[in-house]
């Protein structure tokens, strides 16, 4: 039976999606301890409403949060049931990477090395595990992307517009660093819309259309942020206190830089494809030439 190159490519997906699934699911029933423990035991007694008018530490990752509450109230007070919300983000993200790397690079077999990066990734297997948001900031990253296309596409533009809205909240609510993937996002989306303006491709009308969920989005961000900003600056003070005490002083007492180091940065990209080795590159080098 031939098979075409499409199908050959859901096959592979499905396949990938599976194995991304199984590597993921250990020790989802495991008892809960370190971050997890901490953030359940000072930030889920909080109700719903001091939870989104106030941030009292970087731990606080109020939309996950959200989400292991409304699962633990469907599954009842099990490990898994907490795990959850980030077990299923960090699966969806799977097959959502493909589409996306599709969008962006127009390869199937491009946006296929980058699931197959993504499902055997150190980093995303540690987060998804972990259970504290990282891996659901991951997938509403590529579900904005998605959205962002399919917004430049000029179609349903109410639709996504408001998901693009939601989206973009929700990785706020997660961790309020996620503003620069956003003014990111929103730097590429305007620059898109200026293109095609000049170009005629978009009447004026139609541009105020297209730009109104940005504007939306970060006007809503940037009044968030002015209401909570005192617990912002305390947050953020505490962190920089607790990494100083950690690491900022060195044997005999002195005071140690803990901003950019180089070799630290470097060393980033061993840890990034550990414990696979270095032959994991080689997809990533044969994705990009056949783009």
């Amino acid at each position: 039976m031939n098979l075409s190159k499409s199908t050959w490519i859901l096959i592979c997906i499905i396949f990938l999606t599976l194995v991304g699934a199984v590597l993921r699911v250990e020790g989802i029933n495991r008892p809960v301890y370190g971050d997890l423990a901490g953030m359940l035991t000072m930030h889920f007694p909080s109700s719903w409403e001091s939870l989104l008018l106030n941030y009292r530490d970087t731990q606080q990752r109020t939309l996950y949060i959200f989400l292991a509450k409304l699962s633990l109230k469907l599954f009842g007070d099990r490990e898994f049931a907490l795990r959850l919300p980030e077990f299923c983000a960090g699966i969806i993200a799977l097959p959502l990477a493909y589409r996306v790397g599709k969008m962006i690079t127009c390869s199937r077999f491009g946006a296929c090395i980058g699931t197959l990066l993504l499902t055997f990734s150190s980093f995303h297997l540690f987060h998804t595990r972990l259970s504290k948001g990282n891996s659901l900031t991951v997938f509403l990253s590529l579900l904005l992307v998605f959205i962002t296309y399919k917004i430049l596409s000029k179609k349903n533009l109410k639709i996504w517009g408001v998901l693009f809205f939601l989206t973009g909240l929700g990785m706020i609510l997660i961790v309020p660093s996620n503003a620069y993937f956003l003014t990111g996002i929103g730097v590429f989306y305007a620059i898109i819309l200026f293109h095609d303006y000049r170009n005629f491709n978009i009447l004026r009308h139609d541009l105020f259309k297209l730009i109104s969920p940005l504007l939306l989005l970060f006007g809503v961000i940037v009044g968030y942020f002015l209401y909570i900003f005192t617990d912002l600056k305390r947050a953020i003070a505490g962190e920089a206190n607790f990494y100083t005490s950690y690491s900022g002083v060195d044997a005999v007492g002195t005071s140690k830089d803990i901003g950019f180091d180089f070799e630290q940065f470097i060393s980033f990209f061993d840890t990034f494809i550990s414990p696979w080795g270095n032959w994991l590159y080689v997809f990533l080098l044969f994705g990009l030439v056949r783009l």
